[in-house]
């Protein structure tokens, strides 16, 4: 059994293997894997930071609520449907960041580029995963907020 997960499988009688776990990549390689690490980066810190604006916009809002009187415990709510916007850009502006970084850890490293381009692609693939999974979750607890706004609306200005 193998203890490298990452080198290739163990040459039959007479054939050479495609490589030792030691493999560098070509120039040419290298600057297609930095700009690809460079872009889920950039992605991870926009992320970040719209993630911070809508959470800080939103408990900016929410504490101005109150001056809405009546209406203001409806706001609160649909506030509410929009805070997990907010988390999911913070979640996953940190997975992005840290895809990049170990991404671009196959540049600056030598000797490993093999190990570390395979862990930057897994945290890459667990971003896409849970980037997903978080979405649907946001867009159905919107949903839901939504549908109990619209139904606890319909006694607002006397109509039924």
């Amino acid at each position: 059994m193998q203890d490298n997960l990452y080198q290739p499988p163990a040459a039959e009688a007479g054939v050479r293997p495609l490589s030792d776990g030691q493999y560098e990549f070509s120039v040419l390689e290298n600057a297609t894997i930095d700009k690809a690490g460079a872009r889920a980066r950039i992605w991870g810190i926009i992320s970040l930071v719209v993630g911070v604006l809508v959470v800080v916009a939103l408990v900016f809002v929410f504490a101005m609520t109150s001056e809405l009187g009546p209406l203001a415990g409806k706001v609160r709510l649909l506030l509410l449907g929009f805070a997990p916007v907010g988390l999911v850009y913070l979640v996953m502006g940190w997975l992005y960041i840290t895809a990049g970084q170990a991404m671009r850890a196959v540049v600056a490293t030598e000797g490993a580029d093999v190990e570390h381009l395979m862990r930057g692609l897994d945290k890459l693939g667990s971003a896409f995963r849970l980037e997903v999974m978080l979405t649907i979750v946001a867009v159905v607890l919107g949903l839901v907020l939504g549908v109990a706004i619209a139904g606890g609306t319909a006694g607002i200005g006397g109509t039924p």
